[in-house]
């Protein structure tokens, strides 16, 4: 009769336990991992027949395969070391290093040279057709415009001079400008030793020597060479004009230089080469206006000379190509012998003007 009244409260308590378990929340496999490992067997609860719990724990095979699995019972066969039984070597170990490739400062590769290939061109290449670069032509100095720093010129004209007597004739020649200003800019603080240069070669009238049968003024060859160093300079604009034909519509640029001429001169009566060395100052507004001031020795004539020269330009081409210039001179040596004077008007044009002729209404003076 007690077993009939137990059946139906052990169902009850079986149906209980089991909607208790349904409802509990599910863990999840890593909770259930570290449950089992922590505890190393699961439980199973099991009801007497007396309505009693009793409870009996079995073994986790998957604890047991852990890290942290306890030791097996006695029985086994096979049993692990205990973890403080380790055995290591007695020898000291050291750490691999990986090789490096040494570098190439290293002192492993001082004096050996770096071998270095190098793949030939498919083509060959060609040699030079020409020995200057192709922008030769436009580098290099234009010889025969005045718009160069150096250029040749023509002059030509009308001269009267005195010396004893007097004589009218006429003056040409071809004269070459060196302003060598883009030298001056690449030596700096040395710039000051490059001078600028003219040199002219002409026919004009020119005094006899002293000791010759036929003195006075006669026609003759001269070739002078001047050289003077711009140190003192001052330049304004105050006078500038565009497109004007006055001589002096540009900026000035007074300069006071000291001056070298050497050359030589020889008249046509028979009188032999006579040289000449001169030194002493110059004074300009330009380079086309100025005057200077010279002492010094010219063979066939016994004392120092005293020379003054001035030109200046009184008109100019709009593209200042063309200039017509009056030019002074006044040579004074021995006080026993007159003063030699010339004065004189001509016309100097680059020599490119002639080679390519642009426009020759340049020629006609003060003409804009």
């Amino acid at each position: 009769m007690k077993q009939s009244r137990l059946l139906p409260l052990l169902a009850l308590l079986i149906l209980f336990g089991v909607m208790v378990y349904s409802t509990m929340p599910k863990k999840s496999a890593s909770d259930a991992s570290a449950s089992s490992t922590d505890t190393g067997a699961t439980q199973t609860q099991t009801n007497g027949p007396d309505g009693s719990a009793t409870g009996t724990n079995s073994p986790n095979p998957a604890a047991e395969t852990g890290a942290n699995a306890p030791a097996k019972s006695e029985t086994a066969d096979i049993t692990n070391p205990p973890a403080g039984e380790t055995t290591r070597s007695t020898a000291p170990t050291t750490p691999e290093i990986a090789p490096t490739a040494p570098a190439e400062n290293s002192p492993k590769n001082a004096g050996t040279a770096k071998t270095t290939i190098v793949e030939m061109p498919a083509n060959p290449p060609e040699p030079p057709k020409t020995f200057y670069p192709k922008d030769f032509s436009t580098n290099h100095p234009n010889l025969f415009d005045s718009s160069s720093d150096y250029y040749f010129a023509i002059r030509g004209g009308y001269e009267h001079s005195g010396y004893v007597n007097d004589r009218n004739t006429w003056y040409a020649g071809v004269k070459f400008y060196a302003h060598p200003d883009d030298l001056r800019a690449r030596l700096g603080n040395n710039a000051w030793l490059v001078p600028d240069a003219e040199a002219e070669f002409s026919h004009q009238a020119l005094p006899r020597p002293e000791n010759s049968a036929k003195g006075g003024v006669g026609d003759g060859i001269q070739l002078r060479a001047d050289f003077y160093w711009n140190w003192v300079k001052w330049t304004t604009t105050a006078f500038a004009r565009e497109n004007s034909p006055c001589a002096y519509a540009c900026p000035w640029t007074f300069t006071l230089a000291p001056l070298f001429e050497t050359g030589f001169q020889k008249t046509f009566e028979g009188s032999p080469f006579r040289s000449d060395r001169y030194t002493g100052a110059r004074f300009a507004i330009n380079r086309y206006a100025f005057v200077q001031y010279v002492f010094g020795r010219t063979d066939g004539f016994g004392r120092v000379r005293e020379e003054a020269l001035g030109e200046l330009p009184i008109s100019i081409s709009h593209d200042s190509q063309v200039r017509y210039v009056l030019r002074g001179e006044w040579e004074r040596g021995d006080r026993s012998y007159p003063s030699f004077y010339e004065a004189g008007v001509f016309v100097e044009m680059p020599l490119g003007l002639l080679v390519h002729p642009r426009d020759w209404h340049d020629l006609i003076p003060f003409v804009d």
